[in-house]
């Protein structure tokens, strides 16, 4: 039985130095020398310490590896639309190349790259082999899928849903992307990993599509208009791109990379998004056949409809601003919204970490009074220890206000109050009016 319960409930309206931890989940590969158990999450503040424990050099792909195609009840994998058919291909989507021969495990360079940028990550390893001169060498993306399932089968006995031993803020799947992997019992990798981080409830689910692209951008075929997943707890960036570390990277990546850089003079629920804090200087370019145009990331944000009936999901998109740079266009997250509804808060990406730091702090300062004696004594030292972090979100700009309230309980060992937070938000539209006159007149107002 769970004896710390902390809910949540959206009621906002689209109307009229505390320590941050930003740790990132990865599952991946080792490579040789590894030490690491398999199966067991392991927390790396350091280069050094990640290549101790999950090898000095990545894990490496003994043979081509193809994108897995799905065909129902018979196959687990991506569906056309999302696999990168080219001229050099034939018509059998099952024998497109993902992976050449020799090529690196993209997590552990996922991981590598984050942990030299300064965030701290928990790398699960995913393969029992690193010798790959054996015959039970198990690197393969096949591998890699079906460990994907089983690390986010919502199991209460998975490691990554113990928050009392592994803080959690951002969960990826690392290289392998989940959005629209479906498997053969028509269950979609996402919506897993999506589920993991609601179970939670103190993280956010960082959903990637495959590096297509040939893949049109809007319109029949995109990303946008596929079956996106709606969830406050996930956000998606798109696209894959060319990265100053010489790979091709997922946008979740980016995203990340920038949030890392954001975080040097920032605070952690801040909008990493436009010129100010969302310049993307990892990215060399956005690796799409056609340009990812100011005005097609802009559709992706297309505000909130007024049809219950066919609520809006949104993404955020990697541009080109002038003469800025690469910028992160985008700040929501995949939950679905109407004007007519409760829940606007959390369409935003930036509230929807703030709450989870709430969320952290509550956890950690529940744990700090279970076992105390039930008075005004542990509501103060409870109040106090909230306050620390709850003052901070107000004074950074993060809240307008909050309250702390004490709710009665006919438990006498129960403690129960609520947080009582008022959001700000961040500018999504500038409407300026420009007036000519011929002549200087005196307006009356």
């Amino acid at each position: 039985m769970n004896r710390i319960i902390i809910s949540e409930t959206d009621l906002t309206t689209n109307g009229s130095s505390f320590e941050q931890n930003n740790i990132v989940y990865i599952p991946g590969f080792a490579g040789p020398g590894a030490t690491a158990a398999v199966g067991t999450p392991q927390i790396c503040y350091s280069v050094s310490q990640f290549r101790s424990l999950f090898g000095t050099e990545p894990a490496t792909f003994k043979v081509a590896q193809n994108y897995p195609y799905y065909v129902a009840a018979t196959s687990a994998g991506f569906p056309q639309a999302a696999i990168p058919l080219d001229s050099t291909d034939s018509e059998d989507y099952s024998t497109v190349e993902w992976f050449a021969a020799g090529d690196p495990d993209p997590s552990y360079i996922y991981a590598l790259n984050l942990l030299s940028q300064g965030l701290t990550i928990i790398y699960e390893r995913m393969n029992d082999v690193t010798d790959n001169t054996s015959a039970n060498y198990d690197v393969t993306v096949s591998k890699a899928y079906t460990t994907l399932y089983s690390i986010f089968d919502g199991s209460v006995d998975s490691p990554i849903l113990d928050k009392g031993t592994y803080d959690i803020k951002f969960i990826t799947t690392g290289g392998y992307p989940c959005h629209e992997y479906t498997n053969i019992s028509a269950s979609t990798l996402s919506s897993q990993v999506i589920n993991v981080a609601q179970m939670r409830g103190d993280c956010v689910a960082l959903i990637d599509h495959t590096d297509n692209p040939h893949r049109p951008l809007e319109g029949s075929g995109s990303v946008i208009n596929s079956n996106l997943p709606a969830s406050e707890y996930a956000t998606m960036f798109t696209p894959w791109c060319n990265c100053t570390n010489n790979y091709v990277m997922p946008a979740s990546f980016v995203y990340l990379s920038t949030l890392a850089n954001s975080l040097k003079t920032n605070e952690s629920w801040q909008t990493v998004a436009g010129v100010s804090r969302g310049l993307a200087t990892i990215v060399k370019s956005t690796h799409t056949d056609r340009i990812l145009t100011n005005r097609i990331a802009e559709s992706y944000q297309y505000g909130y409809t007024t049809d219950s009936s066919d609520p809006t999901i949104c993404i955020n998109a990697i541009t080109y601003i002038r003469p800025y740079g690469y910028t992160i266009w985008g700040n929501r997250t995949l939950k679905q919204y109407t004007t007519a509804s409760t829940g606007f808060a959390l369409t935003f990406l930036n509230l929807r970490n703030l709450v989870s730091e709430v969320k952290k702090q509550a956890y950690m300062t529940a744990q700090l009074v279970m076992f105390e004696v039930n008075n005004d004594v542990l509501w103060t030292k409870f109040k106090a220890s909230m306050a620390e972090l709850l003052d901070t979100m107000v004074s950074a700009s993060g809240l307008k206000n909050y309250k702390l309230l004490k709710v009665p309980s006919t438990d006498k060992t129960k403690l129960q109050c609520q947080i009582v937070l008022y959001p700000t938000y961040g500018v999504e539209s500038v409407n300026v009016g420009i007036l000519l006159l011929d002549d200087e007149v005196i307006i009356e107002e």
